[in-house]
């Protein structure tokens, strides 16, 4: 995954720049087992009501956005992490 490029025209020469954004122009992000791993990561505690068996279930999210590259064009994703807090579950 790879960072969004940044809003606003390509300007070379004093023209607008009708190319698309190269795979190369962005930062590549951390994958999502690096995110995981990170202590920095700034997760977000949910509680999820009525969990399997009508229980509450305290979970950490964290979400962002990434360009996906595939033959064509690039598509912009949302990625989401959920972390259970309880140990019982793989994130």
């Amino acid at each position: 995954m790879t960072a969004p490029a940044p809003r606003g025209p390509n300007i070379i020469n004093n023209h607008i720049a009708k190319r698309a954004p190269s795979r190369h122009d962005n930062a590549r992000q951390p994958t999502l087992a690096q995110r995981l791993s990170d202590p920095t990561t700034r997760w977000r505690r949910i509680t999820v009501t009525s969990w399997y068996g009508g229980q509450d279930r305290h979970l950490a999210v964290v979400s962002g956005t990434a360009l996906w590259y595939h033959p064509g064009k690039c598509v912009p994703i949302r990625w989401v992490l959920v972390r259970d807090l309880a140990g019982e579950f793989e994130p």
